[in-house]
C-alpha cells in the first residue's frame, strides 16, 4: 500500500466517525424527554427566563434551546446527507466533492466541539 492508499481510508475512517458521531449528538436531545420541575428563575439583572424544561437542553433558556433543537433538525436533514452523498462523489473521483467535504467536515467538527 502506498501513502495515497492510507490517506484515503483514514479519510474515509474519519468521515464516518464524524457522521457517527454528529447523528448521535443531534438524535439524543430530540429524544431525550426528562423534565425538571423549576421552570423558570430569575437572572441577576432581575428578568425572569423560561426554561426549556426537556431533555438535554432543560436547563437552558426556552429561547436558546429552541434554536439549539433547530439547528439539530437542519444537521439530521441537511448535513449529515450532503456528507455523506460528498464521500460517495469523492470516492467516485469527483475534485468538487473533495472541497465540499472539507467544509462539511470543518463545519460539524465545530459543531462536535461546541456540543
Amino acid at each position: 500500500m502506498n501513502n495515497t492508499t492510507n490517506l484515503k481510508k483514514t479519510r474515509d475512517v474519519i468521515t464516518i466517525l464524524v457522521i457517527i458521531i454528529t447523528a448521535i449528538c443531534c438524535v439524543v436531545p430530540l429524544i431525550t424527554r426528562n423534565e425538571i420541575a423549576q421552570t423558570s428563575m430569575i437572572s441577576a439583572f432581575g428578568e425572569e427566563i423560561t426554561f426549556y424544561g426537556r431533555g438535554i437542553y432543560a436547563r437552558n433558556s426556552f429561547s436558546g434551546a429552541t434554536q439549539a433543537v433547530a439547528q439539530d433538525i437542519v444537521t439530521l436533514i441537511l448535513a449529515i446527507p450532503a456528507m455523506i452523498a460528498a464521500l460517495w462523489l469523492v470516492k467516485q473521483g469527483n475534485i468538487l466533492a473533495q472541497f465540499v467535504l472539507t467544509i462539511i467536515l470543518r463545519l460539524l467538527f465545530r459543531f462536535l466541539i461546541l456540543v
